[in-house]
């Protein structure tokens, strides 16, 4: 799925991908992953917007829910 959201995100966002056992990561320190998959979702100022653990919300609905707020 993030391979595909990446590609079909174009300028509306970004996906960045972060090793949540990295513990030398600020990152991922910073936001706090207990389980894995994690997806978040942050505006441009880095505020999280929302998240959700395991298996996602699917493509269709991440792209939707970016659009409608970006």
């Amino acid at each position: 799925m993030v391979d595909g959201l990446e590609k079909d995100m174009g300028d509306d966002g970004r996906v960045v991908r972060v090793d949540a056992r990295d513990k030398d990561s600020p990152l991922a320190r910073k936001l706090d992953f207990k389980f894995t998959p994690t997806f978040v979702f942050l505006d441009a100022e880095g505020n999280e917007l929302w998240r959700t653990v395991g298996k996602g919300p699917g493509k269709s609905r991440v792209l939707d829910y970016v659009r409608q707020t970006h």
